[in-house]
């Protein structure tokens, strides 16, 4: 694993945290997965989660910040998801009410995806016969 994974996979974990404080305080409960998936679309899912929440950090994220891979992968994976299960979300994922939940479910999903890919870069680069000095 490169060091630049590391450091999203840390980005993508340090958003779910900030995501999860804000559906534990029960503040938004009110928001719902059609707002969600609106802010996917329109592209101002920071701008948008900013406003509801004074009190989460989401300064790392953006294009200059430490954790901008992880916002660049994040809001790609987002609009993928939204294109193909915005009409199946109940289904598929469990989720009809809370559209913070969704974001939380579909961040852990994209965090899954890049596990997924690096291990399968691993497992492809892996030697399949052992090493010379093991015969």
């Amino acid at each position: 694993m490169k060091f630049s994974e590391a450091v999203t996979y840390r980005g993508l974990t340090f958003l779910i945290q900030q995501l999860l404080g804000m559906v534990d305080s029960g503040a938004h409960d009110d928001v719902t997965v059609a707002q969600a998936l609106e802010h996917i679309r329109d592209g101002d899912l920071f701008t948008w989660l900013k406003s509801l929440d004074d009190g989460c950090d989401f300064s790392a994220f953006g294009v200059t910040g430490p954790y901008r891979e992880a916002t660049t992968l994040w809001l790609r994976g987002l609009e993928a998801l939204r294109g193909e299960y915005a009409s199946d979300i109940r289904r598929k994922w469990g989720i009809e009410n809370r559209g913070l939940c969704l974001l939380v479910t579909w961040t852990f999903e994209i965090l899954r995806w890049e596990v997924d890919r690096v291990t399968a870069e691993l497992r492809d680069a892996a030697p399949t016969e052992p090493p010379d000095s093991m015969h």
